[in-house]
């Protein structure tokens, strides 16, 4: 059984995905991704995946796809920063 303060945090990374993360994870990856284009995720599961926490709530998806956005973003900063120098 959770404890009142994991269940408020829980409650609160939900509020926080609902309101601004998903529609941030849904534009970072209308572009090409560079996770994708490596090969380290499928864009159908991501799909699926990002459907699937916008109808049901389940905190492992949220922090999977969390991380999976920080992974995008450092790809993508790496890659701007590597252009840069050229």
């Amino acid at each position: 059984r959770l404890n009142l303060a994991d269940q408020r945090a829980r409650q609160y990374l939900a509020r926080q995905m609902d309101r601004s993360f998903l529609p941030m994870f849904r534009q970072a990856f209308s572009s090409p991704s560079r996770l994708v284009h490596m090969g380290l995720i499928d864009q159908g599961k991501l799909e699926a995946a990002v459907d699937q926490v916008a109808r049901v709530p389940d905190h492992i998806t949220r922090v999977q796809l969390f991380l999976t956005l920080q992974a995008e973003l450092w790809l993508r900063s790496i890659e701007k920063s590597y252009s840069v120098r050229k």
